[in-house]
């Protein structure tokens, strides 16, 4: 082996003395590079990317009315009690356990064993030696994300023969540097790169998630609302039609009014009674279908209390433009999936410049710096003494080390399926684009419609109550029917179950549009922050000439 520095040095226990240059004894260098590997910080991952359990918590917490329950409340038992939530959180821990796996290939490799051998020489020519080794060996190794690789190894051997002892001691260092195939971070670090895109990747999953849960829990809740407030309505109706009947049976029993009509005005009751009783076998199902929503049994669904918000008003949803940029701008940019699917079309651009860096030739320069030590010393010490006594130079050697796999199929299939990654990617893209684009516009429209159709049957009710009103005047004066006053109850009915519909229908067309945007909740940090105004009205870039934003 050729000589590191040149020329022959006086050995020392303490380094040597080279053209003036006092060296560090190779003791102290292998040391100095184990404690560095040993204890050299490990990369961490990012805050952002360790969040993850807190990533469902919500500002609003405060406790339900007794027998009441708010939106707010089923939001939050829902972010509680959903297994939904819990399987994409748990979609997010993989990934962290993914990035874990990548870092793991850049964390310090320490080594180290301890041997023996009893043997006897039958080769000597006076008598049989007994020959009796130990060895003990130690090592550590670190691959940078630069693709440089160092590693060292220290090794210790003792060999007791009868006539005496003699100790071996060799410390050696490998360097290795890629000059073409795994050399840069872009390529070393590539699988590391994409596992942390895939993790804020499932992050985003994670947020998409809960939004599409928010949604279908406040569906759920209004159509709750909507059946309790059909169910008032035909309450309130039957007990109409009750008063009438028994005002009505006065009036026969003073012999005011003829009987005959007394049995279609018990006729008229029963149907409003089984009208009622379907309203509230209705009312039933819609609490057992919001408590399965949120993530409850059947039993604690039962449990649950009755809506206490009402719906929310039209007041200048009338303005929504479906065909506003701002508010595709801002669903474009809003949705956690459409970011989702940006991250990963990065992560797979990340593992494409891996794969075609795999297909150049592995060559490496390999520095390999070294020296032994020898030692005769019968005692214990003699050991340890062979790594600093009678060490004739420091060597090293150099050189270039090739592989090149002649067809090398593994590295072009790995760069056809990285090639497809894109491509899929990009088409998964455009379709989510052209999805987003196309709900909005109309959930923006639904919002708009939804509005004016709300507007005409709160008048539709309004007339419809005075029409009523005259006709119970016009039954009083006898100028009118008893089956003309049914007839109107029922219009009136009807009116009131239109403008129940309508106000069901804008309260679901709102909070669509605010899932189509991505602006059903905002995050703070890592908790997601729900507020019922948001949840209730339009966002401000779908309203004509409002700014973007919330």
């Amino acid at each position: 082996m050729a000589e590191f520095f040149g020329g022959p040095r006086a050995p020392s226990r303490h380094g040597y003395s080279i053209a003036g240059w006092r060296a560090p004894s190779p003791l102290t260098l292998f040391s100095t590079v184990l404690l560095l590997l040993l204890f050299a910080p490990a990369p961490q991952v990012s805050a952002s990317a360790q969040a993850t359990e807190g990533a469902t918590g919500a500002s609003a917490d405060k406790p339900a009315a007794q027998g009441t329950l708010s939106l707010l409340d089923a939001l939050q038992l829902m972010l509680k009690k959903d297994p939904n939530v819990a399987l994409a959180r748990a979609s997010v821990e993989t990934a962290l356990g993914s990035l874990e796996v990548q870092q793991a290939g850049f964390d310090p490799l320490l080594t180290a064993s301890v041997g023996g051998q009893d043997s006897e020489d039958p080769t000597s020519e006076t008598e049989v030696l007994s020959v009796e080794a130990q060895s003990l060996s130690a090592g550590a190794s670190q691959l940078f994300r630069t693709g440089l690789s160092v590693s060292g190894s220290l090794d210790v051997t003792r060999t007791e023969t009868s006539p005496g002892a003699s100790n071996v001691g060799t410390i050696s260092f490998t360097i290795r540097q890629p000059l073409a195939r795994g050399r840069g971070r872009d390529v070393t670090g590539a699988d590391e790169r994409s596992a942390e895109l895939s993790l804020e990747a499932s992050r985003l999953d994670l947020q998409h998630r809960i939004a599409e849960r928010v949604l279908t829990v406040a569906t759920q809740y209004w159509s709750l609302v909507s059946a309790v407030a059909d169910l008032e309505i035909l309450r309130e109706n039957e007990s109409r039609s009750r008063r009438s009947f028994e005002n009505y049976r006065r009036l026969v029993e003073a012999d005011q009014v003829p009987a005959a009509d007394l049995v279609q005005l018990e006729a008229d009751v029963m149907s409003r009674e089984v009208a009622r009783l379907s309203a509230e076998q209705t009312v039933f199902e819609r609490r057992q279908d919001l408590g399965f929503a949120i993530g409850l049994d059947a039993a604690a669904s039962s449990a649950l209390g009755l809506p206490s918000d009402a719906f929310p008003t039209a007041g200048g949803t009338t303005d929504v433009d479906p065909t506003a940029p701002q508010l595709l701008d801002a669903a474009l940019r809003d949705r956690a999936d459409m970011q989702a699917l940006d991250l990963r079309q990065q992560s797979a651009e990340v593992l494409l410049a891996a794969a075609e860096n795999a297909l150049l030739p592995r060559l490496d320069l390999v520095l390999t710096p070294s020296y032994t030590g020898f030692s005769a010393d019968d005692d214990i010490s003699g050991v340890f003494n062979s790594l600093t006594d009678n060490i004739p130079s420091l060597s090293t050697t150099f050189g270039l080390s090739m592989s090149w796999p002649l067809r090398n199929r593994a590295a072009k299939g790995l760069l056809r399926q990285s090639e497809a990654s894109i491509r899929t990617r990009e088409l998964q893209v455009t379709l989510l684009e052209n999805s987003i684009t196309n709900e909005v516009a109309i959930a923006a429209d639904a919002v708009r419609s939804s509005a004016e159709q709300l507007d005409f049957a709160i008048r539709a009710v309004g007339l419809f109550e005075r029409a009523l009103d005259n006709e119970q005047k016009k039954l009083r004066a006898s100028r009118s029917t008893l089956l003309d006053t049914i007839t109107q109850r029922d219009r009136l009915t009807s009116a009131q179950q239109r403008q129940n519909s309508a106000e069901f229908a804008l309260a679901l067309a709102l909070i669509r549009l605010r899932f189509q945007t991505g602006t059903l909740f905002e995050m703070n940090g890592d908790d997601i922050v729900l507020e019922f105004d948001r949840l209730t009205t339009a966002p401000d870039a779908a309203l004509t000439g409002a700014p973007s934003g919330r």
